[in-house]
C-alpha cells in the first residue's frame, strides 16, 4: 500500500504471508481495524506476518531480507514518529 505524508511524500507498506486481506486497496484504514489474518503459505512457514516499510517504492518483493537496508524503514520509529 502507498500511504500519502503530510509533507506530499510517499511511503510504501508490504504485509506478506497474509491467509486472507480483509481490506480494499486504497480505502482509508482506521486505527485498530484489522487488515488481514496470518497465514503459512499452505504450511510453508510457521504463522507469521512479513511488515515492510519502505522510502523506495520501487524495490522488488522478496529484498527486505537482504543485508542491503538502502529504501527501507524501520517500522517502529516509522510508525512512532508518525502517529
Amino acid at each position: 500500500m502507498t500511504h500519502y505524508l503530510k509533507d506530499e511524500s510517499q511511503v510504501e507498506s508490504i504485509y506478506a504471508h497474509c491467509h486472507e486481506i480483509l481490506v480494499d486497496s486504497g480505502n482509508f484504514v482506521g486505527i485498530g481495524t484489522p487488515i488481514g489474518t496470518i497465514g503459512t503459505a499452505n504450511g510453508k512457514y510457521p504463522a507469521h506476518l512479513h511488515f515492510e516499510m519502505r522510502s523506495d517504492l520501487n524495490l522488488p518483493i522478496g529484498g527486505g531480507y537482504s543485508l542491503n537496508k538502502e529504501g527501507y524503514l524501520d517500522p517502529t520509529a516509522f510508525i512512532k514518529a508518525h502517529r
